[in-house]
């Protein structure tokens, strides 16, 4: 994901909505989860150029950091506004490895929770289908919220933005969309990013 910025969480009185993402942050806390996170050489292609992946155990605080990867996308359309956030350019990947060549490792990392969360799923989903397609490896699963290990993909800035509670208009049924907050990791990094996504989550279990 690309987007982060300095903001804590507020505390006021809980809504049925907050309520329902603070006990589905408690279970995750308790369960354990892992964290993948990406950067791309823009929105069209999303070709994947770093991935992070993180690990909560379970019922322990600590953030375990089992990936921060640089990956040489198969596209070389790097859109100019991705790489002055994120600073990544194609000579900090040229000598990278593919996607389908760290695949293996990112399966493993993968493997050690049921959970798996990402901050805009939609995005980091379809990233990882179209960089995984341009070596011919469907991940069609993906669509459907299901990681290729067999686990659960949860989108925590969903969850963020029901508890934040801001709607664009009065009428609106869905709220809108929140940042993720900095926690100093890091931001726009992958491996940044996805570890301020497990504090976040750890944050929430709190309230």
């Amino acid at each position: 994901m690309i987007f982060a910025v300095s903001v804590m969480i507020p505390d006021f009185d809980k809504t049925k909505e907050q309520d329902q993402v603070v006990l589905w942050a408690k279970r995750l806390a308790y369960e354990g989860f892992v964290v993948v996170d990406t950067e791309t050489i823009g929105f069209i292609p999303p070709d994947i150029c770093q991935i992070g992946i993180v690990y909560v155990r379970q019922g322990i605080e600590t953030i375990d950091i089992l990936m921060d990867q640089l990956i040489k996308p198969s596209s070389q359309e790097w859109e100019q506004k991705a790489i002055e956030i994120h600073e990544i350019t194609p000579d900090k990947v040229k000598d990278a490895p593919t996607l389908l060549e760290a695949w293996i490792d990112v399966l493993k990392c993968t493997s050690l929770s049921e959970n798996l969360i990402c901050y805009n799923r939609q995005f980091d989903g379809q990233a990882i289908r179209y960089s995984l397609g341009q070596h011919g490896i469907k991940a069609d699963c993906i669509a459907n919220n299901v990681w290729p290990t067999g686990a659960s993909m949860k989108c925590a800035m969903l969850a963020y933005s029901q508890y934040v509670g801001e709607k664009r208009k009065p009428t609106d049924k869905n709220c809108k969309w929140q940042k993720l907050p900095d926690y100093g990791y890091g931001a726009h990094t992958a491996v940044g990013d996805a570890q301020s996504t497990a504090r976040l989550i750890l944050e929430l279990a709190k309230k």
